[in-house]
């Protein structure tokens, strides 16, 4: 599970506990089979985002989506492709829940120089509705370890969420890497 611990007194940790709408998603990769993080690295102003992910192309990778409070994950999709999500483990003590699933990057191609591709991440959690977010990538041959195994180590995508009060859609408030 993710074990990311957000400072005490940290504004969005407040709210949290007042609002029950609020809620944090955490997003991770590891590869599979030695467990590694991805790496990202940062590009400033020159592509759409000021972050790219690092990933290789036929290799899998599992995906991890744990919440705070303790949420229930309907759906998860990477680019339109439904993924097989698990319960990992929930903790209702802490009021965390984690689940995770394999992600396999067969159908990607190798990203060319200076091209960075989006992947499409759609969430639909119970009783709060559904989000969505595009992470910018770059995509390495399998066997490119020296330019796909460097940058800033890719713990984790913190996400600080706010369900609207139909709870059917829910509001990114702040995008935050670990």
């Amino acid at each position: 599970m993710i074990r990311y611990r957000p400072r005490t007194g940290d504004r969005f940790n407040v709210s949290t506990r007042q609002n029950p709408a609020n809620f944090t998603a955490l997003l991770s990769f590891k590869r599979v089979p030695d467990g590694e993080l991805v790496f990202f690295k940062i590009d400033g102003q020159r592509f759409e985002h000021e972050r790219t992910v690092k990933f290789h192309t036929s290799t899998t990778y599992t995906v991890e989506v744990a919440f705070r409070p303790a949420q229930v994950l309907e759906s998860f999709s990477i680019n339109g492709f439904d993924m097989t999500m698990e319960e990992k483990e929930t903790d209702h003590e802490a009021k965390n829940s984690a689940f995770e699933g394999p992600w396999v990057t067969e159908n990607y191609e190798v990203s060319q120089k200076s091209e960075r591709q989006s992947i499409i991440l759609e969430f639909q959690v119970k009783n709060k509705g559904y989000f969505k977010s595009t992470l910018q990538c770059k995509f390495y041959d399998k066997e490119d370890k020296e330019h796909g195994g460097w940058g800033d180590s890719f713990k984790c995508l913190e996400y600080e969420c706010h369900a609207n009060e139909s709870r059917t859609e829910v509001e990114i408030s702040k995008q935050t890497f670990h």
